[in-house]
């Protein structure tokens, strides 16, 4: 038997299947939707202008018509549009071939255009004309748009969210950010440059000595060693570090450093803290100094300006010399107060008493009976004295006719008197047989009375 090809009908096979069928002896039904035409060969649908799909079975997507739904609506105010002509179909209130015009006159709306619209007129876009509702601005919201966006929204009906750093606030009707002082870019994510601060980083930074300034309100944070708002002026004396806050711990004067605190000793000075003097012998800056002394006499030097510091009974700038006689003590600055000639102790300035005195400022002659150095020695006996032996050289004091350390001898011939030493001037070598009668002294003369005996001496 004889076979048709698919799609065709007929005795000759020259008719294409009935609408509705296709395929061998068009057997099989279409199944095509929504007007659409059946190929009568293969069974695939083709949609009339308005629908979509294997079997025309979609409406075309909102916003588009015409045949396979390739055409843009351009309808305006939410209208929609035939999916098969792109005719606008119009909600209420608005009119015209795209829907572009409102129905009423601005500012009323309603079925009748005659109820007021309530919108803020600055922040409002449009009020719809058919149902009275505002249309806000960017950056407005509320049923009558009079309140801005809440805060991090913007744009229309405030349903962008912003995207600000650092408290930034942004426009609410373009989202634009609002940087605080200190910071720029274009979500506030960046600091002021070094050097500037303040709101979008206009203002210059006056810190000084290497210190920054805030990035927000220009205060100057300063390194350790300063202080004021420029940072410009070191730490007060006796305080170092950062903000000045620490207190010096340096002695006897020295130098503290403003930022690390460190001390820097004076002459005569040494350790962390400056409370060591320097070490015996030496002086000066770091204590790096000798101390140019004899050290047999001198007892120290000054630690700060190397003078050397004599011992008792000793002087000079190196303590070379020992102290002149009438001189004691700490480089011999002290007088001797001795009496009778005497000397004194360079050390002690004790008096060192002359032969025949004694007492503390040798003032006072031996005791009768005693004389010479310290009047230890004690005299000899005196024959023919006087009275005690002198307290300095122990010689007996004679009467008169009588001579000796001791008094024990008589006068030379032709001497007499209590020295021996006067000559009986014009008797020749016999005056022994001559007697002194009376032996007389007055105040400006003497006066000798003798008669000649043929005798001894009565």
């Amino acid at each position: 038997m004889e076979r048709f090809p698919d799609g065709w009908a007929g005795l000759v096979c020259a008719n294409p299947c009935p609408s509705g069928f296709y395929g061998m002896t068009c057997s099989q039904r279409c199944h095509c939707y929504n007007g659409a035409f059946c190929d009568h060969l293969t069974g695939e649908c083709n949609c009339a202008p308005g629908y979509i799909g294997e079997r025309c079975q979609n409406e075309c997507p909102v916003g588009t018509y015409g045949l396979n739904c390739t055409k843009k609506c351009d309808c305006e105010n939410g209208a929609s549009c035939n999916a098969s002509n792109g005719q606008c179909i119009c909600p209420p209130g608005f009119t015209g071939p795209k829907c572009e015009s409102r129905a009423c006159a601005d500012n009323v709306y309603g079925p009748r255009c005659d109820e007021y619209c309530q919108c803020e007129r600055e922040s409002t876009i449009t009020c719809h004309p058919w149902k009275g509702t505002c249309k806000c601005k960017p950056g407005w919201t509320g049923p009558t748009c009079s309140r801005p966006c809440p805060p991090l929204t913007y744009g229309p009906e405030c349903s962008l969210s912003c995207n600000c750093e650092n408290d930034g606030t942004c426009n609410p009707v373009d989202g634009t950010c609002i940087c605080e002082p200190g910071y720029i870019g274009r979500n506030c994510s960046e600091k002021c440059p070094t050097g500037r601060y303040g709101t979008n980083c206009t203002q210059n930074c006056t810190c000084e000595n290497g210190s920054t300034c805030s990035h927000i309100n220009g205060y100057c944070k300063c390194l350790p060693g300063y202080f004021q708002s420029r940072c410009d002026t070191l730490c007060p004396v006796g305080t170092y570090g950062e903000g000045c806050q620490h207190r010096c711990m340096c002695k006897n004067n020295a130098a503290c450093d403003p930022v690390t605190g460190k001390c820097t000793c004076g002459p005569g000075y040494k350790g962390e803290t400056c409370n060591e003097k320097c070490d015996h012998g030496y002086y000066g800056t770091n204590c790096e100094n000798k101390c140019m002394c004899n050290w047999a006499r001198a007892a120290g030097c000054d630690h700060v300006s190397g003078k050397c510091r004599c011992s008792l009974g000793y002087k000079g700038v190196s303590c070379e010399g020992q102290c002149p006689r009438g001189y004691w003590g700490a480089s011999c600055e002290n007088t001797c107060d001795c009496k009778n000639n005497s000397s004194c102790d360079p050390e002690t300035g004790l008096c060192i008493c002359e032969r025949g005195w004694r007492g503390k400022d040798c003032n006072e002659p031996c005791p009768p009976g005693t004389f010479g150095q310290n009047c230890s020695e004690t005299c000899t006996h005196c024959v023919h004295a006087s009275g005690a032996c002198n307290h300095i050289t122990g010689k007996c004091p004679c009467q008169p006719g009588y001579t000796g350390f001791t008094c024990s001898e008589t006068c030379p011939q032709n001497t007499w008197g209590e020295s021996a030493s006067a000559a009986l001037a014009g008797w020749g070598h016999d005056a022994p047989r001559y007697v002194l009668k009376d032996f007389m002294v007055t105040t400006a003369w003497v006066s000798v009375t003798a008669r000649k005996t043929s005798s001894a001496v009565q």
